[in-house]
């Protein structure tokens, strides 16, 4: 038997909670760790992007635009990020990272949403609950190893 679905104010309540523990969690201590070499790839990319080019993590470029960082990277994340900082966004360790979280937060809470309205509130709950307590989740999304942030 199918769980009846959770009704919109319980789904949208449900997916506020699950984003705000995420980005609680994503966030606590951001710059704390300090820049890791694994960032460090996806950097020149955006400044490439702003007419700034570099030549460090430049595996395929065509005109001004880095297509991939390094030969298994795509620079999907920077040219993203490139945006926001033509809008006004400083490029700091911490917007970095945020970028990151924030991309992951997003389609959780729509993931959180979806599936609280089709198969009911439990099942979003324990959803969120591998989703929140997955350490390599976190770990990959604050210390941008790009490719996880892009696939969630």
């Amino acid at each position: 038997m199918t769980p009846p679905p959770a009704s919109h104010r319980a789904a949208l309540l449900l997916a506020a909670l699950g984003t705000l523990t995420f980005l609680v969690l994503g966030g606590w201590r951001i710059s704390g760790p300090g820049f890791y070499y694994d960032e460090c790839p996806w950097v020149p990319a955006i400044f490439t992007c702003l007419g700034q080019p570099a030549q460090l993590f430049d595996a395929l470029q065509i005109g001004d635009v880095t297509w991939q960082a390094m030969t298994y990277c795509a620079a999907a994340k920077s040219w993203l990020f490139a945006l926001l900082m033509r809008l006004g966004l400083p490029f700091t360790l911490e917007t970095w990272r945020w970028f990151g979280v924030a991309q992951v937060a997003i389609p959780l809470f729509a993931f959180t949403y979806a599936l609280a309205r089709r198969a009911g509130g439990g099942a979003a709950l324990l959803a969120l609950a591998l989703f929140l307590t997955d350490l390599t989740v976190l770990l990959t999304t604050r210390v941008d190893y790009g490719n996880t942030a892009m696939a969630l």
